[in-house]
């Protein structure tokens, strides 16, 4: 009759040693399939009670490791293991400790990663003070450009200013100048002057802009 490790709880912890109380070579049922197993002993046990461990599926298919909970694995009994247990076990032990020791480098590595993320913060954050109070006090001490080139030499941010730039700006615009009491379109084009093409623009809303010159592109009868 099978038994699942998590009723094992009265004889563990709280259930947290519930897959480390199997013991090495006991059939165990693992995800649908059953076979024999080696349980990691060489860490504690994390709060959520998960451990590593490898099993030898009856079926003959290859070796499983993987990290469960009692939850994940069942105890089936069955016989214990024939001689040739002595003879695989020791590949199993030496497979599951390659897996835990690899994912304990992982852990490390996140871990590592996670407080140089955070040392970097915490330098960008006092860098960054340390430009600040830099610009102030040039500021207040009214230094000139050299504290920025100094800066910027240095690959630090420079003072930065708002400016209000004048701009010359050429634009093109077609308008429509009326011309009466003309022989024929030549003509016509001969009597556009400056404020013929200024009233125009004020017609259309374009009033006000200092016009520099014109040209005349066609005359068409009304």
């Amino acid at each position: 009759m099978s038994v699942a490790v998590s009723e094992l709880e009265d004889l563990t912890i709280a259930g947290i040693e519930g897959v480390r109380s199997i013991s090495d070579g006991s059939v165990v049922e693992l995800g649908g399939v059953r076979g024999r197993v080696v349980v990691d002993r060489s860490e504690p046990v994390g709060v959520d009670g998960a451990v590593w461990v490898a099993m030898l599926p009856l079926d003959g298919s290859g070796a499983v490791v993987e990290c469960v909970t009692a939850r994940q694995i069942t105890a089936c009994g069955g016989d214990s293991a024939g001689p040739w247990w002595g003879r695989v076990a020791p590949a199993l032990q030496l497979a599951l400790a390659s897996r835990v020791h690899a994912s304990a480098s992982a852990r490390e590595l996140a871990s590592a990663r996670v407080a140089l993320r955070e040392v970097e913060s915490r330098n960008e954050l006092a860098m960054g003070k340390l430009v600040a109070d830099a610009h102030e006090w040039a500021d207040d001490n009214d230094l000139c450009s050299r504290f920025d080139d100094f800066m910027e030499e240095h690959n630090l941010p420079t003072r930065l200013k708002d400016y209000d730039v004048e701009v010359s700006v050429r634009l093109t615009e077609r308008v429509t100048v009326r011309v009466s009491g003309v022989r024929d379109s030549d003509a016509a084009e001969q009597r556009v002057d400056r404020d013929d093409v200024e009233e125009a623009l004020g017609n259309c809303g374009l009033g006000g802009l200092s016009l520099d010159d014109f040209d005349v592109v066609d005359a068409e009868p009304v």
